[in-house]
């Protein structure tokens, strides 16, 4: 087990150092089969000259195994300390990765390649990193044009052009086919994996959702999945992870983009437009900011058939359906027009910082709102002039107010004014994710940069306990992070850093370094 450890770390630490040569990954993908769940694609290569991992030296990390290295076997030492200054030392080429997993009967097994630089020296690095150890090397099968060392959970095997490690349930793997899957039964096979390919991306992320509902079915113990979710039996997900500098993008897309558009046309749960005067109901500036435009009709139409469809294991409870047909819940859903905004946008002034925050969202109907403060029990609400104060056990001021079929709850007396009034100014139509807000269906913003945060707060944060200063500094590279979805029903994530000139990879990396070890 030593051995597969130490091979593991070697494989791992390969990811950081080889060589810049670039060739051809026809090879690793033409072993993956065309059947595959899903395929992560590591553009190893780029996110090594990205993170500055070509300069291990100034890693506190690199730093610490070098100095651990002086207590190891001198052959081990000897091992690691070649395959760090030269990683095709170890006859392995780490430039891409590929991962994937298959769904194989009742069984799921995940496997990664890597290319074979010299298959000659790997094998002696085998057999000499094995004779380190005092062990010998396991049963090596020898198959004519690859070999195979089979260990029940798992499998590692090579040939000329690739090595193969293999986990999982294996009792549905196929040893004959490892290396000599047909053409039309690997990956090059797939239109859609081609066009996913072509994407540029440090990290890619490819799945048949087909394939996903079939292992979701067998996890999850469901009987029968709800008949809508077939509706992408034969389409993909896209993912692609880019690291720029002051910045991580990550996107994820339904391919093809055609079935996207026949099932909003098919479920119209997503609202086309927005109401955009819910940014007149808050401040320009906020440190918490999500968004939602839903049908909420729709919405409910659709889970109500999806949940009279799906078959749960016997003695399942359908707890689910059950909150669907709660009388205050079917009311909300009946006078809700469907856009809802949420912001924090300050904080309190005195001993206990509380947020100061508000709910904005709209109604079908002008009497809806009568509608609304009906659910409410009738000692808990109080009018003061154009607003209602709804009355807490938490000595908190709840207010709420109505205009323009928008609803504003609130624990700021002055927004609650503001709204009844003309409103903010300036406010959210001049916030930097204002064009996102208005086109947006759903968004989550959050301000990370604690410097900007109110001097009460980071006091009181900063004399909670040693732990959770710790946890601020953390904080410290971040600016900003924003999760949206576009028109198009791309999701989009997005992480700032203050330093916009330095690669976000090598922030991050850094970051952890930093912290891990210091």
């Amino acid at each position: 087990m030593k051995l597969y450890k130490n091979l593991f770390f070697v494989f791992l630490a390969g990811v950081m150092l080889f060589s810049s040569c670039k060739e051809e990954t026809t090879s690793q993908l033409s072993v993956i089969p065309s059947n595959a769940t899903f395929v992560v694609a590591f553009e190893a290569q780029k996110m090594v000259q990205k993170g500055g991992l070509n300069k291990l030296p100034d890693y506190k990390l690199f730093q610490k195994v070098q100095g651990k290295m002086a207590s190891m076997d001198t052959g081990i030492q000897k091992f690691i300390d070649e395959f760090l200054k030269d990683p095709k030392s170890s006859g392995l080429d780490f430039e891409k990765i590929y991962v994937y997993g298959v769904k194989e009967g009742d069984g799921f097994y995940c496997s990664a390649n890597f290319k074979m630089d010299n298959r000659s020296t790997f094998e002696k690095k085998m057999t000499e990193l094995s004779q380190i150890q005092g062990q010998n090397l396991p049963e090596v099968e020898d198959k004519g044009d690859y070999k195979i060392i089979d260990c029940n959970e798992v499998i590692i095997a090579w040939n000329d052009n690739l090595l193969q490690l293999s986990g999982g349930d294996l009792s549905a793997f196929d040893h004959e086919l490892l290396f000599n899957l047909p053409s039309d039964k690997s990956i090059l096979s797939v239109a859609d994996f081609a066009a996913f390919q072509k994407k540029p991306y440090d990290i890619g992320f490819w799945m048949s959702y087909g394939e996903f509902l079939k292992l979701m079915e067998q996890m999850s113990g469901v009987v029968k999945m709800p008949s809508y979710l077939n509706e992408f039996a034969d389409s993909y997900v896209h993912s692609y992870v880019n690291f720029e500098d002051g910045e991580l993008k990550a996107l994820v897309r339904m391919s093809p983009q055609s079935k996207v558009d026949e099932f909003v046309k098919k479920y119209p749960v997503i609202k086309k437009e927005s109401n955009t005067a819910l940014l007149e109901d808050f401040p320009e500036k906020s440190y918490l900011l999500t968004k939602l435009s839903v049908n909420w009709e729709e919405y409910l139409k659709l889970m109500m058939e999806s949940l009279s469809q799906m078959q749960m294991p016997s003695g399942a409870n359908p707890s689910y359906l059950q909150i669907l047909e709660d009388p205050t819940v079917k009311t909300l859903f009946d006078i809700i027009e469907g856009d809802m905004l949420f912001s924090i946008y300050n904080l309190a002034q005195g001993p206990l910082p509380l947020p100061l925050a508000g709910l904005s969202f709209t109604l079908k109907n002008d009497g809806d709102f009568e509608r609304l403060l009906a659910l409410f029990p009738e000692e808990m609400l109080k009018q003061s002039g154009d607003y209602y104060v709804i009355s807490t056990p938490f000595m908190i001021g709840i207010y709420i107010g109505y205009k323009d079929k928008r609803v504003l709850i609130t624990d700021d007396a002055d927004a609650i004014a503001s709204f009844t009034g003309k409103g903010f100014s300036p406010n959210l139509k001049s916030n930097p994710m204002a064009e996102i807000l208005k086109k947006s269906p759903a968004l989550v913003y959050m301000n990370l940069d604690l410097e900007t945060y109110p001097e009460n707060l980071r006091t009181l944060l900063q004399n909670i306990s040693p732990e959770v200063n710790m946890g601020l500094s953390v904080l410290k590279p971040f600016k900003d992070m924003s999760y949206y979805a576009n028109e198009k029903g791309e999701v989009i994530f997005s992480l700032k850093f203050k330093d916009s000139k330095q690669n976000s990879l090598k922030t991050i990396l850094k970051l952890v370094d930093d912290t891990a070890f210091k």
